[in-house]
């Protein structure tokens, strides 16, 4: 249990920080536009995460740390 909440604090962070860098390079882009960066995280966001939810399905065998820390941490804060 403890393993998981740290797969998806660690991989929590690294998508936070991953959304503030491309906010901050599309309001330096585009500053007219900077409802786009939320639009383009979240749908990408939504994309991976289907993505990683049909691999997942397909191989059991990856462990539950993995599968928390990429869906929940790094592509669902």
């Amino acid at each position: 249990m403890i393993q998981t909440i740290l797969a998806v604090s660690v991989a929590g962070i690294a998508g936070t920080l991953l959304r503030f860098a491309t906010g901050n390079w599309v309001n330096a882009h585009w500053p007219r536009h900077f409802y786009t960066a939320t639009l383009a995280v979240n749908l990408v966001g939504c994309l991976i995460i289907g993505v990683l939810y049909g691999l997942f399905l397909t191989r059991p065998e990856v462990p539950i740390e993995i599968r928390a820390g990429l869906i929940v941490g790094f592509v669902g804060v």
